[in-house]
C-alpha cells in the first residue's frame, strides 16, 4: 500500500496555474491597469523613441484609459487612444513607419502589415497605432513637455475642437500628480567642473529644486542626498538632513560650484559605498534613485562604470542626463540602469533640463527593487516592490502579527485584487512562500493588510529573499517555472528539505511504476527512501544527519531507528541469535488506529528487502488466517494485526476478506458451508456473477470479486431464472407438485 504524500501538505494559496493572462491583448479591456501595461511594455521594449509620458497622458485624454463609454461603440475599433481608421491606415502606407516595423515583429511578433482596424480593440495594438502615429505626425520629434505636447495635440491630432489642447491640460492635471510609492530616496549628483558655466549650475540646482518640488518630503515619505563632483566629490547633505521640502530646496539652491575636472568616478565610488546606506539615512525599503548631470566624460571611464553596476546592483536606479557635444554616450548607456532608452538623455544644452522633470518623476516614482536579504515593512503601510529574480529565488513573507493577502503580478506594477498572477496569506504561524526556479522577467510584490479585518496584520511584516529553494511544510507555496504559476509537487518541497538525487541506477530493481507515486523503503540503509513520482521516476532523497526515515510516517524523523536485526532469506527459520545481539521488544506506534493503539514489533522473515523493492508490505500469518503481517519501516520487522470479524486475510488482494457463506452482513449472520466454492464462486473475476442457489428457487447466489457467496432473496411469488439471470414471477417447483 502507497501512500501519495510523506507529510501532511495543506495549501492554502491560491494560485493563477493556467498562466498569465496578457490583459493587454484582451479585446475590450479598459483602466489605468491596461493602459500601464501598455506604456510599460512599450517604453521598456526600446522599440520606439521616448514618447515623454505622451502616449500616457493621451490614453486618459483621449477616452479616460477606455473607461469612457462610448470608446468600444459600434462600428468604431480604435480602443483606448481612439485612433481613427484614416490615421490607422496611415500607419500601414506611410514609409517612414515601414522601418519601424520589423522591430514591431521582433518585439512583439506581431506583423504589422497583417493587422486589421478591429485589432485595436486589443489595448497593445491601440498604443503601437497610436505611438505610430505620434511618430509621423511628428517626425520623430515629439515634443517633452506637456504643454508642447497639449500644442501637439490641439494642431495635429484635434484641430476640429475649439480649446482641445487647454483641456488637454486640464485633464491631466491628476494624472501627472499619480506616483505608486511614496517612500522613495533620491541623490542627484551634479557636475560641477570647470567646463560648466555658473550660469548653466544654477539650472541644474533648480532643475533638482522642482524635481523635488513634486514629492512629499518628510522620513517615512521622500528623503533626498546633494553631491557635486569636480575634481573629486563634494557631499553637501545626505538623506537624513534635511525632512521639510523647503528645507531641501533651499539646501539645493545654496550648494556652490567647486571648480576642477570631471570626477564621475569617485562620486559613483561614494553614492554606493556610503551615501546609499543606512548610516547616511537610506532605507532599504525605499525606491533609491540616483540622477546624475554631466556635461563631459567621466576622468576615468573603466572606474566610473564599475562603480555605476555596483550601485545598480544594490537595486539604486540611475538616471543619466548627458548636456552638450562632450559627453560620451557609450559611457552614460554604460552606467545608466535599463532599460537605456528612458534611463539616458542626451539634451543639446542646459535649458531642456526642465523638460525632464516629469521623466526622472516617473522613474523616482517605480517600485522599489528589493534584492537578497531580509526586509521588515510597517503592515499599515501599503507598498508594492519589485523583485528582480536572477535564478533560483525564494521570497517568504511573514506577518508578526495577524495575517496579510500577498498579491504577485508579472505586468502590473499596481498589484491588487484584481489583477494578481500570485495570491495568497501569510500569518504569523504560516509564512507565505514564493518559490521561482529559473530568471524571469521581474515580479511585482505587493502585501497588503486590511485593519478594518478582524485578526489581519497590525504591526510589521517580513520579506526574506533567498538565493534558494526555501519551500516549507508549514507554509503557504506557491510555485512559479518559466512565468508560469503553478502548485507545488511533492518534488519540489522534498528537494526544499532534503538532499535529493535522480541516479540512472539505483543497483537494484526499481520500485516505480508510472501514474502509482509513493515512497520506498531503500534496502539496507534507514536514512534515505526511494521517491516516485507519477511518470515512474525514482528519486533517491537523504535525510538530514541525526535523522532517519519511517515508512509509516513518510517522512524522515529525528533520531536513530532501532536495532536491525540480520536479514534472512523467506525460504528459512530464522537463525538463532544469542541474548547479546537479541532485540527487545519495542513498541510501535501504527497508522490511522487511533492515538492509543500500540503495537509490538517483532521479527518476519517475509519483511525483507525483497518485499521492500517489490512494494509488498502486508503478509498472510501461517498460524491463523485472521491474521495478518504489517511490515514497518526497518527490515526485518513488522507487527501482527487481527482482521475484522468474519473476515480471513487474502494476500491476492492484500486485504481481509469474507471467507465464508453471507446470510445477512448487516447482522454478523453467516454460514460456513457449503463453502463459497460450491456456489461456484471464485476470487479474482472481472466482474459481479450470479448464480441459482442449490436447494432452493427462491433465492440466489451473489459472488464478489473476492470468491464471496451472498445469498439473495427473490420478491414474494417470484422464483430464479439462471437463463434471465434475475427473479422472474412463479412458484417454487416443490409447491407445484405439493
Amino acid at each position: 500500500m502507497r501512500s501519495i504524500l510523506p507529510f501532511a501538505v495543506v495549501l492554502v494559496a491560491l494560485a493563477y496555474a493556467q498562466g498569465q493572462v496578457d490583459i493587454t491583448l484582451i479585446p475590450g479591456n479598459s483602466g489605468a491597469g491596461a493602459v500601464q501595461a501598455v506604456v510599460n511594455t512599450l517604453r521598456n521594449s526600446c522599440a520606439f523613441p521616448n514618447d515623454y509620458h505622451f502616449l500616457r497622458r493621451l490614453a486618459f485624454a483621449a477616452s479616460q484609459d477606455g473607461t469612457d463609454p462610448d470608446t468600444y461603440r459600434l462600428g468604431f475599433d480604435g480602443g483606448i487612444w481612439q485612433v481613427n481608421q484614416t490615421l490607422f491606415q496611415a500607419t500601414k502606407t506611410s514609409a517612414m513607419l515601414v522601418n519601424v516595423w520589423p522591430k514591431i515583429q521582433s518585439t512583439f511578433n506581431i506583423d504589422w502589415s497583417k493587422v486589421q482596424w478591429s485589432d485595436l480593440r486589443k489595448p497593445l495594438y491601440s498604443g503601437i497605432a497610436a505611438m505610430l502615429t505620434l511618430i509621423r505626425l511628428s517626425n520623430s520629434q515629439i515634443p517633452r513637455e506637456a504643454e508642447r505636447q497639449a500644442g501637439f495635440y490641439h494642431d495635429k491630432i484635434m484641430p476640429q475642437v475649439a480649446n482641445s489642447g487647454y483641456n488637454f491640460l486640464q485633464i491631466i492635471k491628476n494624472l501627472d500628480n499619480e506616483c505608486s510609492t511614496n517612500v522613495l530616496d533620491i541623490a542627484f549628483l551634479v557636475d560641477s567642473s570647470t567646463t560648466v558655466s555658473p550660469d548653466n549650475f544654477e539650472v541644474a540646482k533648480q532643475f533638482a529644486s522642482k524635481v523635488v518640488g513634486d514629492f512629499n518630503i518628510g522620513p517615512n515619505d521622500v528623503r533626498v542626498a546633494f553631491v557635486t563632483f569636480s575634481s573629486g566629490y563634494k557631499p553637501y547633505f545626505d538623506f537624513q538632513r534635511y525632512t521639510t521640502k523647503a528645507d531641501v530646496q533651499s539646501a539645493i539652491m545654496a550648494v556652490q560650484k567647486v571648480e576642477g575636472v570631471t570626477d564621475t568616478h569617485l562620486a559613483l565610488r561614494y553614492a554606493s559605498d556610503r551615501l546609499f546606506t543606512a548610516a547616511s539615512g537610506s532605507r532599504s525599503s525605499a525606491t533609491r534613485v540616483a540622477v546624475i548631470i554631466t556635461d563631459g566624460r567621466s576622468g576615468n571611464n573603466f572606474e566610473a562604470v564599475k562603480n555605476a553596476q555596483a550601485l545598480k546592483d544594490r537595486g539604486i536606479i540611475l538616471f543619466v542626463i548627458g548636456v552638450g557635444d562632450d559627453v560620451d554616450s557609450t559611457e552614460l548607456i554604460s552606467m545608466a540602469s535599463s532599460p537605456k532608452c528612458t534611463h539616458v538623455q542626451e539634451l543639446d544644452d542646459y535649458a531642456e533640463l526642465n523638460s525632464l522633470i516629469s521623466e526622472v518623476r516617473a522613474v523616482s516614482c517605480s517600485v522599489p527593487g528589493l534584492d537578497f536579504g531580509m526586509y521588515t515593512f510597517p503592515c499599515t503601510q501599503q507598498q508594492t516592490y519589485s523583485v528582480d529574480t536572477k535564478g533560483v529565488t525564494s521570497i517568504v513573507v511573514t506577518p508578526r502579527s495577524g495575517f496579510v493577502s500577498v498579491y504577485g503580478s508579472y505586468s502590473q506594477a499596481s498589484v491588487n485584487s484584481g489583477n494578481p498572477d500570485v495570491v495568497t496569506l501569510a500569518t504569523s504561524s504560516r509564512p507565505a512562500v514564493i518559490y521561482i526556479s529559473d530568471k524571469n522577467r521581474p515580479l511585482y510584490l505587493s502585501v497588503r493588510s486590511d485593519l478594518t479585518q478582524t485578526g489581519q496584520c497590525s504591526t510589521d511584516y517580513d520579506v526574506q529573499i533567498v538565493p534558494t529553494n526555501a519551500i516549507k511544510k508549514d507554509a503557504n507555496n506557491i510555485c512559479i517555472t518559466n512565468g508560469v504559476v503553478r502548485t507545488c509537487t511533492v518534488l519540489d518541497i522534498l528537494m526544499a528539505l532534503y538532499q535529493v538525487s535522480r541516479p540512472n541506477n539505483l543497483g537494484f530493481p526499481n520500485p516505480c511504476d508510472p501514474n502509482r507515486p509513493g515512497y520506498f523503503v531503500y534496502p539496507n540503509n534507514p536514512f534515505r527512501f526511494i521517491y516516485c513520482d507519477r511518470s515512474g521516476n525514482a528519486y533517491v532523497v537523504n535525510c538530514p544527519s541525526n535523522y532517519y526515515y519511517d515508512d509509516l510516517s513518510k517522512d524522515c524523523v529525528k533520531g536513530f531507528p532501532p536495532t536491525i536485526p540480520p536479514t534472512t532469506s523467506t525460504t528459512t527459520q530464522k537463525p538463532a541469535t544469542t541474548s547479546t545481539t537479541k532485540k527487545p521488544t519495542t513498541t510501535y506506534r501504527m497508522p490511522n488506529t487511533g492515538t492509543t493503539d500500540m503495537y509490538v514489533l517483532q521479527y518476519f522473515p517475509e519483511c525483507n528487502s525483497t518485499a521492500y523493492r517489490s512494494g509488498i508490505r502486508f503478509f498472510g500469518y501461517n498460524l491463523n488466517e485472521s491474521k495478518y503481517i504489517q511490515c514497518s519501516g526497518y527490515p526485518g520487522l513488522g507487527v501482527l494485526k487481527d482482521c475484522q470479524e468474519f473476515h480471513k486475510w487474502n494476500q491476492d488482494y492484500q486485504s481481509c476478506v469474507y471467507k465464508e457463506i453471507v446470510i445477512d452482513w448487516t447482522k454478523n449472520i453467516y454460514q460456513s458451508t457449503p463453502r463459497p466454492l460450491d456456489y461456484l464462486c471464485k476470487s479474482g473475476e472481472a466482474s459481479i456473477f450470479f448464480h441459482s442457489h442449490p436447494t432452493d428457487q427462491t433465492k440466489y447466489i451473489q459472488c464478489d470479486e473476492f470468491g464471496d457467496a451472498f445469498i439473495k432473496d427473490c420478491p414474494r411469488n417470484e422464483i430464479w431464472s439462471q437463463l434471465l439471470s434475475t427473479c422472474v414471477p412463479g412458484i417454487p417447483a416443490r409447491n407445484i407438485l405439493g
